[in-house]
């Protein structure tokens, strides 16, 4: 396994009402992001560039500004046991408050850039950094 801070910055947004469908195709554009709609709230994790454009949708909405991704670059089967068990505890004893987004194939974690060195170094005992993407 080996890991890659992603270079783009996020921005989790949260709002009562379902997303326009102008509000999710910046949200996921280019560089990706996620959608979670449940409880009568929608979360955004959208690039910090697309964030104006996210928020003249959803004026109301409370964001979490200034994301670092970490991206575990080998893909996993569903059956793997652990895995984000390891990497947050790690995590938590750098004291690095954590958030974990799960794709189809990757995981990643989120944390605010404050933390982003203690991260790196946290991650960096457990696995390599990637020389480059997959």
């Amino acid at each position: 396994m080996t890991w890659r801070r992603l270079d783009t910055r996020f921005a989790l947004v949260g709002f009562g009402e379902p997303p326009t469908s102008r509000a999710i195709e910046v949200a996921l554009g280019d560089v990706g992001g996620q959608i979670i709609r449940e409880g009568g709230e929608t979360t955004l994790l959208v690039p910090m560039a697309a964030l104006p454009e996210v928020l003249a949708c959803h004026p109301g909405a409370r964001t979490e500004l200034d994301f670092l991704a970490y991206r575990f670059e080998s893909p996993m089967d569903w059956d793997v046991v652990g895995f984000l068990a390891l990497v947050t505890r790690r995590l938590a004893e750098s004291g690095v408050p954590v958030c974990a987004l799960c794709a189809f194939s990757r995981d990643y974690v989120l944390v605010a850039e404050k933390y982003g060195h203690r991260t790196s170094l946290a991650l960096a005992e457990l696995f390599p950094e990637a020389d480059s993407f997959d």
